[in-house]
């Protein structure tokens, strides 16, 4: 809520509304694949094994990395302060 609170400090609704909806497409965009991308990754991961560790020990341990991120907030519901 906090967050929420310090973004409308320096933009309004609409402001704010425009610039998430404006990297929503841009990630939309980015994951959208014509039939050449989509054949290009069924042939390349065709024989992939994903029992498989990509490591040159078997006993060595895998680093693995996650992310995450906001793709798009659909409704805020702010309180008003009487």
């Amino acid at each position: 809520m906090l967050f929420f609170q310090f973004i409308q400090s320096f933009l309004n609704i609409s402001e704010l509304s425009t610039i998430l909806q404006h990297f929503a497409c841009i990630s939309v965009n980015n994951l959208s694949c014509n039939r050449y991308a989509d054949q290009l990754y069924e042939d390349l991961l065709y024989f992939y094994n994903k029992n498989v560790r990509p490591v040159r020990n078997a006993s060595s341990a895998v680093q693995v990395k996650f992310g995450a991120s906001l793709i798009r907030i659909i409704d805020v519901v702010s309180l008003l302060e009487a």
